[in-house]
């Protein structure tokens, strides 16, 4: 189980970083740069969190064997 979870996440977190990276460079040049570039980095704050929640999970997984 948290071999998957583990997976998982760190799936979701190279994911994050594909989408924030797309959020990025899709700006337009409208008044909406702004806004629409703090989207690109709270979701490029996803990556870390997933990548940290993968490692707990496979190591809680290591330890309950």
């Amino acid at each position: 189980m948290y071999e998957t979870l583990s997976k998982f996440s760190f799936v979701g977190g190279i994911i994050s970083v594909f989408i924030s990276l797309a959020i990025w460079f899709m700006a337009g040049d409208d008044g909406y740069v702004h806004d629409t570039r703090q989207w690109a980095l709270f979701v490029g704050l996803w990556a870390p969190t997933m990548f940290a929640f993968s490692t707990c999970a496979r190591h809680m997984g290591k330890d309950r064997k």
